[in-house]
């Protein structure tokens, strides 16, 4: 590519300090976009992952997702078409409490990973390993044993 998307949490200070995700361009040439502070993509949120399709960014994040009957914290991820735009197609992929790893699969998927215990006397409480395939506004869930 001709230039990177660099990408960090930052927390505001005082009484009702909340975190965001920010980003910043750097050109090939290492020259800086006109935004030292960075843009910022997603308010009340933590940065999980950033990974790249070959067309677009993909970010992960842990945040609140809107939901009946209200909104829940939980991992999230979407893709990032340019910097200053909203991440479109938002998709909860994971419990808040867990690491997630994202891949691109292709320009309209996304592998969503992690790994969790199961008490379930059924599974022995095991570890689990955890597939959300998001693609095209639906999350498909695979888990291995």
């Amino acid at each position: 590519g001709s230039e990177w998307l660099v990408v960090w949490s930052s927390e505001t200070d005082g009484p009702s300090a909340t975190q965001s995700i920010r980003g910043r361009v750097v050109a090939r040439d290492g020259a800086l976009d006109a935004h030292p502070a960075g843009v910022a993509i997603v308010d009340k949120a933590v940065l999980s992952d950033l990974q790249w399709n070959g067309a677009r960014f993909v970010l992960s994040w842990r945040g609140m997702f809107a939901q009946d009957p209200g909104p829940r914290p939980t991992r999230l991820v979407a893709w990032l078409l340019s910097l200053g735009n909203a991440p479109t197609n938002a998709q909860p992929v994971a419990p808040e409490n867990v690491d997630v790893g994202i891949v691109p699969i292709d320009a309209k998927s996304i592998a969503a990973t992690y790994a969790r215990s199961v008490d379930d006397p059924s599974f022995g409480s095991v570890s689990r390993a955890f597939v959300n395939v998001v693609s095209a506004g639906t999350v498909r869930r695979h888990a291995t044993h």
